[in-house]
């Protein structure tokens, strides 16, 4: 849903606010969901006044990803936000 409110997809509106809520309840489930934490920083970056915060959490999510695992679908994430 984060996604989907950040692109506007879905003939839902875009909508920063939303996408950050909904990027927040993921990470209340998943702490280190990097997909949650990928949009989170982007949403941040791109669409809100935090673009420090924004660029923090892109950084947590390469280094996580590199650490925790080398699986095709988190080096998918990386190189998105790359």
């Amino acid at each position: 849903m984060g996604n989907m409110f950040l692109k506007g997809e879905g003939g839902l509106p875009r909508n920063v606010t939303r996408a950050v809520e909904w990027y927040e309840r993921a990470l209340a489930t998943d702490a280190e969901n990097v997909d949650a934490l990928n949009g989170l920083g982007f949403a941040y970056y791109h669409g809100s006044n935090d673009p420090d915060g924004g660029t923090q959490l892109v950084a947590q999510v390469r280094a996580s990803v590199w650490v925790v695992s080398s699986s095709s679908r988190e080096t998918q994430s990386v190189h998105a936000i790359s």
